[in-house]
């Protein structure tokens, strides 16, 4: 046990903190890329403000709508210049490079795997259990022992479908089943830790292993190997979160 809690706190206290602007950089492009492919290129090229503007908001979409189920302004995750600056960056190589040459570096393939892509994809899963923790542990400060934490670590895990029938497309667009569902498991499992016994497994502890399982997950994921062992768990609070509009379709 001893073994665990020094690897968990070194990776959580040294490793995190250390690649935190890395893992930022790389859901950045995830999310403008996103962003990118919700319309044709020709779209983007004819229309640079709201294109830019599509991007930013993207990227911090998630950041937006926990904001508004917080009561806070949302204008201050998008007011940050260094947001501002590298998504506009990041936009342009996607968009304007000349000779697509930076989507095709993304693409580049090794046998029959794209290696950049995949460390991509993972590096933007791992950023966002960073964040389910972070609004886990801001909502637990505001509201002590509230359940009401798990959704704020599923939204700010980028798990948008959960108020799909609240925000509509925008969070249909920025968001994804299985996003979604990495974002509700890493917050019911960080979530229901610290309420429930946050004496019994440290907060460290629990936030490496779930870090290495979702990290397993997605690259199951991305090779086309789908582990639906939670997937009845899912789909029982799906139904009932789209509750309203199961109601409305059926009696329209």
């Amino acid at each position: 046990m001893d073994v665990i809690e020094k690897f968990s706190g070194r990776f959580c206290k040294e490793l995190l903190p250390a690649a935190k602007w890395y893992l930022e950089l790389a859901y950045v492009i995830s999310m403008v890329s996103l962003a990118v492919k919700s319309a044709d290129k020709a779209w983007h090229k004819k229309n640079l403000f709201y294109s830019y503007l599509k991007a930013v908001l993207f990227v911090r979409g998630a950041d937006i709508i926990l904001a508004i189920c917080n009561g806070d302004s949302p204008m201050q995750h998008i007011a940050c210049n260094c947001t501002l600056l590298t998504t506009a960056v990041i936009w342009w190589l996607i968009l304007f490079v000349p000779f697509d040459i930076f989507n095709k570096i993304l693409n580049i393939e090794v046998g029959d795997v794209k290696p950049l892509l995949l460390i991509l994809e993972l590096m933007t899963a791992l950023r966002n259990v960073v964040a389910v923790d972070a609004a886990i542990t801001a909502s637990l400060k505001n509201y002590p022992g509230s359940y009401v934490a798990i959704l704020a670590g599923t939204l700010a895990g980028n798990g948008g479908l959960v108020v799909a029938s609240v925000f509509g497309d925008f969070s249909k667009q920025i968001s994804s089943p299985e996003t979604t569902r990495f974002a509700f498991l890493a917050a019911c499992s960080i979530g229901l830790t610290k309420i429930l016994c946050p004496k019994v497994v440290s907060a460290c502890v629990m936030m490496a292993g779930c870090s290495c399982f979702i990290l397993c997950l997605k690259f199951l994921q991305f090779f086309d190997h789908q582990v639906e062992i939670f997937d009845p768990i899912y789909e029982i609070i799906k139904k009932i979160v789209v509750t309203c509009d199961w109601v409305k379709d059926k009696y329209d």
